[in-house]
């Protein structure tokens, strides 16, 4: 199964686009209504509890290769809506059959009933992990992603084309943002960690695994803060930084990772040194059997 989501705040246009198509057919949710400027209505009742909300609009698109009955679907939705966060929310499920592949949308209110809102934060890992456990649990297939299947291991490749390897084929992604490639590097054990200015705006990135770290520009120049927003074109805005911030290495990792080369580094610089003592040592009693 394949789950992805989008927000927004127009819900009439969004619940036009999903009612207008051929056969769209409603299968379930929390609201009464069933034309769009009604169904608008009834959850602009919710996002007036709380105008504060910029996106109150969650549309979420669930897929499948094999046809599901209309029974499987709601209690799919269900499932997945409470595993994202959605608790006394109101919520629409339209089933599409223009597609070979089956699937319906769930056009749902990000505002709850006591004014509270669904956080996002973390919402593209939340939506794999509850894809996941629908399929284990409804015993759904995981398909293929176009984007990731062609990524070899670590085990196949050295640390540094590894990353590159992973990077090059996450970047093909269409309209692809600074924020979602963090998330995505995430999903292989692939950490960040940033450097900043004075001014605290962020100038350069190192990619970390298993206790490793590689400057963006060891890398190559496409793969250092400037390639990626510049040359990649990876979309970015300033205000993004503190949501990145969330995906970075934290400070006390790094310098627990920075003391951990440190001792690596000491070691081989004693190591170093005691065999030049041993070297030394050996040559002078040379030379003094030679006199003899």
């Amino acid at each position: 199964m394949i789950g992805k989501n989008f927000k927004g705040s127009d819900f009439n246009r969004c619940l036009n686009y999903v009612l207008r198509k051929e056969e769209a057919k409603i299968i379930g949710g929390t609201v009464t209504s069933t034309e769009p400027s009604s169904l608008t209505r009834e959850f602009h009742f919710y996002t007036q509890i709380n105008d504060r909300v910029k996106n109150p609009l969650f549309h979420g698109i669930l897929s499948n290769p094999q046809s599901l009955d209309e029974e499987t679907w709601c209690q799919i939705a269900q499932k997945y809506l409470k595993l994202m966060g959605f608790t006394q929310n109101p919520y629409v499920l339209v089933r599409h059959r223009d597609r070979p592949h089956d699937h319906i949308h769930i056009i749902a209110g990000r505002v709850r009933a006591n004014g509270s809102c669904v956080s996002d934060s973390f919402d593209y890992y939340r939506n794999k992990q509850a894809v996941r456990q629908l399929e284990k649990q409804f015993k759904l297939s995981t398909p293929k992603f176009k984007y990731t299947e062609s990524i070899p291991s670590v085990e196949e490749l050295p640390l540094i084309n590894y990353i590159k390897s992973t990077v090059n084929e996450l970047c093909q992604q269409p309209n692809l943002s600074l924020l979602e490639l963090l998330r995505s590097l995430k999903a292989y054990d692939i950490r960040v960690s940033f450097h900043k200015t004075k001014n605290n705006k962020i100038r350069g990135i190192s990619y970390h695994h298993d206790n490793k770290r590689l400057t963006g520009t060891q890398l190559g120049k496409t793969y250092t803060w400037p390639g990626l927003v510049e040359r990649r074109n990876l979309c970015y805005g300033s205000e993004q930084q503190s949501a990145l911030e969330e995906l970075a290495l934290s400070r006390d990792v790094k310098l627990l990772l920075n003391e951990q080369q440190s001792s690596i580094i000491d070691f081989i610089d004693e190591s170093i040194e005691q065999s030049t003592v041993i070297v030394n040592s050996t040559q002078k009693r040379i030379s003094r059997s030679r006199r003899r």
